[in-house]
C-alpha cells in the first residue's frame, strides 16, 4: 500500500531527512514533494538568519549547527568533487584494481575523471 503525500504534509525538513536517512520512503510516493520542501527549509527565513545553510566555492550546504562565542566554527572550503575519493575508499574496503575498474566502467561508481584508474 502506498502512502499519500498528505501523510507528509507536517514533516519538518529534519523529519524529513531523518525518513529519507532511514530508507523508509520506498513505499511512499512523493513525486517532487520531498525536494519542494527541502528547497522551502533552506530557503527558510529563520534557518538562513542562522547560518544553518552557507556557500561556498559554489556549493550550497549546511552550516555549522553550533554557535560558540569564543570558538566559532565556519565553513572555510567546499567539499570534495563528487568522485574524488571513489578508488581509495575501494582501495581501503579491499576491492583489487580490476574490481574498482570494472565497477567504474560500468557505472556503478562515479569516479572523477581526473583521477580515473589506469
Amino acid at each position: 500500500m502506498t502512502r499519500s503525500r498528505g501523510a507528509l504534509a507536517g514533516l519538518t525538513v529534519l523529519d524529513l531527512s531523518r525518513v529519507l536517512a532511514g530508507g523508509l520512503m520506498a513505499d511512499v510516493n512523493l513525486g517532487d514533494a520531498a525536494e519542494k520542501m527541502l528547497e522551502r527549509g533552506v530557503t527558510d527565513p529563520q534557518v538562513r538568519h542562522c547560518e544553518m545553510v552557507v556557500t561556498e566555492g559554489g556549493y550550497r550546504m549546511l552550516g555549522i549547527p553550533m554557535k560558540l562565542d569564543r570558538t566559532p566554527g565556519s565553513v572555510r572550503t567546499p567539499p570534495a568533487r563528487r568522485g574524488t575519493d571513489t578508488t581509495d575508499v575501494l582501495r581501503s574496503a579491499g576491492f583489487r584494481e580490476t574490481e574498482i575498474q570494472r565497477l567504474i566502467r560500468d557505472g556503478v561508481v562515479y569516479q572523477a575523471a581526473a583521477e580515473l584508474v589506469s
